[in-house]
C-alpha cells in the first residue's frame, strides 16, 4: 500500500524568535546564579570572610581590636562609638549651645570641662551647655557627613571643628570617601555574600600592593574640600562654625618613632606634612570669613620644655588631661578666642 503523498500546503512553524532569544538569556541567566552559587558555597566552606567594618578596614588608630570592641559600623559615618546614638536622642532633647566637633582630641580630651568651668571668667553667655560629639580616628570627611546628618538639624548656636592628624595618615591602601561609597546602601544588602566581600577585598588588596602608593586618609584637596563643607553646612543652618588649628608638640629630629609603624611613611615628613594640614584650617577660614582659633599657633608660643613635659602626652598629638594641662590650657586658649572674636559673648550691660 503507497504513502499518501504530503501536502505541499503543510509546512512546519519555525520557533518564534522572541522565544529563542528569551531561551537563551534565561540558559545565560542559569549559568551565572549557578557559577555565583557555586562560588558563594566554595568561599563559605573554605571559611572566607572579609567584613568591611569594623574587623578589615586598618587605619592608624583605632587598630581592628579597638574599632570591634569599641565602636560600631555606621553607612555615613564608617564607625561611631555604641553610645552614639542613644548620645544623639539626649542631645535632640537638651538642645546644647555649643558642640565640639573632631577626633580623639575631642572624645578624649577633657577641654570641654575646662571650657565650662571657666567660661563665665570670660564672659560667655550663662547659662551655657556643651557636648562633645568627636570619635576617635575621624577625619574631615566623617566630620563633613557628620555636620549634615547629625550636628546640624540640632542647630546649636557654634561648633567647633577640630581635625587635621587623622587625615594625614596613610590610609593602607584606600581613602576615606572610598570606603564610604563602598558603605553604599546597595553595599550593605550584598555584603553578607562571601562573593562580594571576595571584590571587596580584591579592590583594598590593589591599592596595598606598594606601599609606597598609599594614599594619604584624606588628601590636601579633599581636606579642604571636607572643611569648606561642614563651614557651609553650618552656616546654612544658622550655626557659627569656629575652626581650630591642631596644636602639637614635636620637635624636628625627636618624631615620635611608633608613627612610623602605622602612620607615615617617613619621619621627616611629619611637622613639614602637618604644618600644611594646618595652613589649609587657616586658609579656608580666611576665605569663608568664619571664626579662627589657632591653637597651633598659641601652643607654639609656649616654652618648648612645658609643651613636651607639662601639656602632651609622649605622641605630640594628645594632651595632658589634668588640671593645669594641656587640654586645660587649650580651653584658656579657646575662651580668649571666643572672648577676642565674641562669640558667645554676653553683651555688655
Amino acid at each position: 500500500m503507497s504513502e499518501a503523498a504530503p501536502d505541499p500546503q503543510e509546512k512546519s512553524t519555525p520557533a518564534p524568535r522572541n522565544s529563542n532569544w528569551r531561551n537563551g538569556l534565561l540558559m545565560a541567566f542559569g549559568s551565572l546564579a549557578f557559577t555565583f552559587l557555586a562560588i558563594e558555597i566554595g568561599l563559605r566552606l573554605w571559611g572566607f570572610s572579609y567584613r568591611l567594618y569594623p574587623e578589615k578596614i586598618e587605619f592608624g588608630w583605632p587598630r581592628p581590636s579597638v574599632m570591634e570592641d569599641r565602636y560600631t559600623p555606621d553607612n555615613e559615618l564608617l564607625w561611631v562609638p555604641k553610645e552614639y546614638q542613644s548620645q544623639l536622642s539626649q542631645l535632640q532633647e537638651s538642645k546644647p549651645t555649643l558642640i565640639f566637633m573632631g577626633d580623639s582630641c575631642t572624645e578624649f580630651g577633657t577641654y570641654d570641662k575646662f571650657f565650662s568651668e571657666k567660661a563665665k571668667q570670660f564672659g560667655l553667655k550663662e547659662p551655657l551647655t556643651t557636648a562633645k560629639v568627636g570619635v576617635g580616628g575621624w577625619t574631615s570627611y566623617q566630620g563633613l557627613q557628620q555636620m549634615k546628618r547629625d550636628i546640624a538639624p540640632l542647630h546649636p548656636a557654634v561648633v567647633t571643628i577640630y581635625y587635621g592628624w587623622n587625615d594625614h595618615w596613610i590610609g593602607f591602601g584606600i581613602q576615606d570617601k572610598e570606603i564610604g561609597r563602598l558603605r553604599s546602601p546597595l553595599f550593605t544588602l550584598l555584603e553578607h555574600s562571601r562573593f562580594i566581600q571576595l571584590l571587596v577585598k580584591a579592590v583594598i588588596s590593589q591599592g596595598q600592593d606598594k606601599k609606597n602608593t598609599m594614599p594619604l586618609r584624606v588628601s590636601e584637596e579633599d581636606f579642604r574640600n571636607n572643611l569648606r563643607g561642614i563651614v557651609k553646612t553650618a552656616k546654612e543652618s544658622g550655626i557659627t562654625p569656629v575652626l581650630l588649628t591642631a596644636p602639637s608638640s614635636h620637635q624636628k629630629g625627636k618624631e615620635p618613632g611608633y608613627l612610623k609603624q602605622r602612620h607615615l611613611k617617613n619621619l621627616d615628613e611629619l611637622i613639614p606634612l602637618h604644618q600644611r594640614y594646618v595652613s589649609i584650617v587657616r586658609e579656608v577660614a580666611a576665605e569663608s570669613k568664619v571664626p579662627l582659633c589657632d591653637l597651633a599657633k598659641d601652643f607654639a608660643t609656649l616654652p618648648p620644655e612645658d609643651l613636651s613635659k607639662l601639656y602632651f602626652n609622649k605622641d605630640g598629638i594628645h594632651l595632658t588631661k589634668e588640671a593645669g594641662g594641656g587640654y586645660d590650657k587649650l580651653a584658656e586658649f579657646l575662651l580668649q578666642c571666643f572672648a577676642s572674636q565674641k562669640i558667645l559673648v554676653s553683651s555688655p550691660s
